[in-house]
């Protein structure tokens, strides 16, 4: 049986200061290049509180 409650961590690293990887991850333009496998196209919507 898998045991649905265990977790999991997941790293990256990336060769980019933290600014710019908040901008990476928060501005849609930049997001539509991380969220989708290379030689793939998404369209982004991000909803900030």
């Amino acid at each position: 049986m898998i045991d649905l409650t265990a977790g999991f961590t997941l790293v990256r690293e990336f060769p980019a200061t933290p600014e710019e990887l908040w901008r990476f991850w928060t501005d849609p333009a930049e997001a539509t290049h991380w969220m989708h496998p290379r030689g793939c196209s998404a369209a982004c919507r991000l909803e900030t509180t």
